[in-house]
This record gives structure tokens, C-alpha cells and sequence, in this order.
């Protein structure tokens, strides 16, 4: 877009919820970075939204059910935010059926899991697992005619969503599918590496 000027700071904002696994492990800072950096553009150079200054309001999230839900709980009961970033998430499933009840939509940065495929009010960048890592993997077997595929992944829900939706692919039928599911807090993989045959 063409540079406008900022955005007109006496207009109310356009609050955007932004849910990410920001600290622990694992992380995705970058994520939530990558947010702040173009909100701060929008705002400073391509006048708002429609002239209102974006605000981005941070929830981080690990993988367990209580901090999921208490972000989807903060921004459902919040009646100024308009819409939710979902980063890297892997609580997906605790989280859309409050952000749903609140009819409060959702853009998904990747969907993950099974649970950000079936999420009824959330949209997509991407392909995530099913686009990204199924279609290297198909891309692998069709093309480069790979009889021997090794995924190597974290040990979570997403991993196993992507080998499942690999293994049912028509084009690596037939070939050696095997996963080397590595512990999210793992800090050297040489030996899964190793271990995996890739």
C-alpha cells in the first residue's frame, strides 16, 4: 500500500487480541514481533484502519489448558477488541469455542493443529501443517521420488496432525514414512537426528 501518513490518534483504536507462545518452551517471540513491527508501520505510515490507530494487546500462552483458556477468556470479555491473532499456538482446542461463543473472529498466522482446521470463525495465512509440511513431503515423494521420508518434530498434537495427514497423502503410498518425535524442552537433538535415519 501507498504511504498515507499515521493514523489519526483521536479516532478510538482498532484492538487487536494477539495470542502466541511468546516465552517458556517452546517459544515463538518472533511472532508476536513481527505483529508489533507491522501495527507500528500501519499506524506511522498507511494511516490506520480506515483512520483509527491499530492497538495490539499480548496473551502469552503455553501448552496447557488454563493459560489458553485465560487468553480467550480476557479477550472475549473484552468489549473493545474487534478480532485475535493466533501465532504458534498448540492449545487451539481450548481456546475456539470461547473466542466462538463470542463470535469474536480469528486469524490464524499457521493453523496447527486439528482444532484450527475445524475453528468455524478463524481464517488462515497459510497452509500450515496440512500446506506446508505435507505438501514438502508429497513435494518429496511426486517429484524427487524419495522412497524414504523422516519427519522430525516436537513431541505435540501438531506433529502427529502433520504425519497423520502425510501418511494418508496418495503420493508417498507406498514409500517409508517414519517420525522422530523430539520433547519440546529438548535443548540437543543430535541423537534423535541421529537416531532417525535422516
Amino acid at each position: 500500500p501507498e504511504a498515507v501518513g499515521p493514523a489519526d490518534d483521536s479516532l478510538e483504536p482498532v484492538v487487536i487480541g494477539m495470542i502466541n507462545m511468546d516465552e517458556d518452551t517452546p517459544s515463538y517471540p518472533d511472532v508476536s514481533a513481527g505483529v508489533d513491527a507491522a501495527a507500528k508501520l500501519i499506524n506511522a505510515e498507511l494511516g490506520g484502519i480506515h483512520g483509527r490507530p491499530v492497538e495490539v494487546r499480548h496473551c502469552n500462552v503455553g501448552v496447557d489448558q488454563a493459560s489458553n483458556q485465560k487468553c480467550a477468556q480476557e479477550f472475549a470479555n473484552a468489549d473493545d477488541v474487534n478480532l485475535v491473532i493466533h501465532g504458534y499456538v498448540f492449545g487451539s482446542s481450548f481456546i475456539f469455542p470461547i473466542l466462538e461463543a463470542a463470535e469474536l473472529p480469528v486469524l490464524l498466522q499457521t493453523p496447527l493443529t486439528a482444532a484450527d482446521f475445524n475453528a468455524t470463525l478463524a481464517w488462515g495465512f497459510q497452509g500450515g501443517n496440512a500446506g506446508g509440511t505435507a505438501g514438502t513431503a508429497g513435494f518429496a515423494a511426486k517429484i524427487l521420488d524419495a522412497q524414504d521420508i523422516v519427519i522430525l518434530g516436537a513431541d505435540n498434537d501438531a506433529t502427529r496432525a502433520a504425519v497423520a495427514t502425510i501418511e494418508a497423502l496418495p503420493a508417498v503410498q507406498g514409500r517409508n514414512v517414519s517420525a522422530t518425535y523430539i520433547s519440546d524442552s529438548a535443548t540437543d537433538v543430535t541423537a534423535d537426528v541421529q537416531a532417525s535415519g535422516a
